[in-house]
């Protein structure tokens, strides 16, 4: 199967349907699930959890995150039935970038390192990758489908095609529980130090050139699922 055809068979779907066609065709034991528990995404983390409550989600936790995220994650596991990874960085590493202040003078340094090494440390380990990423959100995600091949494995973005108004409207009309920033105008919410307030994804990195931490700016480059994946 190609990801031309997925994303084909995939696009005229909803989210929640897409999700369930997805642990069809999947093994799920090879499956890895990211949330930074921010603003969106709590609808993706009840889709989940209505489709596949087994399913493990990894919260990259980079030891700059604000509390109330912390809680809300808290909140949002005990709500959903939800069994949540946290997953560190190297402790060594994140050290030198606290006590350097690196996210002042290098923040994309700071970000590989408490990030995205964190990331491929837990994606070794699985075959495919789900995030709730949205193509509306950047210019660097513009041309984001729902299927891409990043670093040889098979990344599934269900909401992919949906925009923030979109994913606010569902969170509000299911009563799901909101992140407590976003009544303070936080439209997006990272690390301290690089969140503001400001509209959906305005507030990170204000002023500055940089958009992205890094976790979702690989493309994708191949057409064939891998075969290392099983599809039914």
């Amino acid at each position: 199967m190609n990801i031309k055809a997925l994303n084909e068979a995939f696009k005229p779907m909803l989210a929640e349907k897409r999700i369930r066609e997805f642990y069809r065709m999947f093994d799920a034991k090879n499956v890895l699930l990211t949330s930074s528990f921010g603003t969106n995404s709590v609808y993706l983390l009840h889709l989940i959890s209505k489709v596949n409550r087994r399913q493990k989600v990894h919260f990259i936790n980079t030891n700059f995150l604000f509390e109330e995220t912390i809680k809300y994650k808290d909140d949002i596991a005990r709500d959903f039935t939800l069994e949540v990874i946290e997953a560190l960085p190297d402790p060594t590493s994140h050290a030198i970038t606290r006590e350097e202040k690196t996210y002042q003078t290098n923040p994309n340094l700071c970000c590989g390192v408490n990030k995205v090494a964190t990331l491929n440390a837990v994606l070794e380990d699985h075959n495919v990758w789900i995030a709730g990423v949205m193509n509306t959100q950047t210019d660097t995600r513009k041309d984001f489908d729902i299927f891409q091949i990043v670093h040889n494995k098979l990344k599934f973005m269900p909401l992919a095609d949906y925009n923030e108004l979109e994913v606010q409207f569902y969170i509000k009309s299911l009563y799901l529980p909101p992140h407590p920033m976003k009544a303070q105008g936080y439209g997006s919410v990272g690390c301290t130090h690089c969140t503001s307030c400001g509209y959906d994804r305005e507030g990170r990195w204000a002023g500055q050139s940089k958009t992205e931490c890094g976790l979702h700016t690989v493309g994708g480059g191949q057409e064939t699922v891998p075969t290392t994946l099983a599809v039914a």
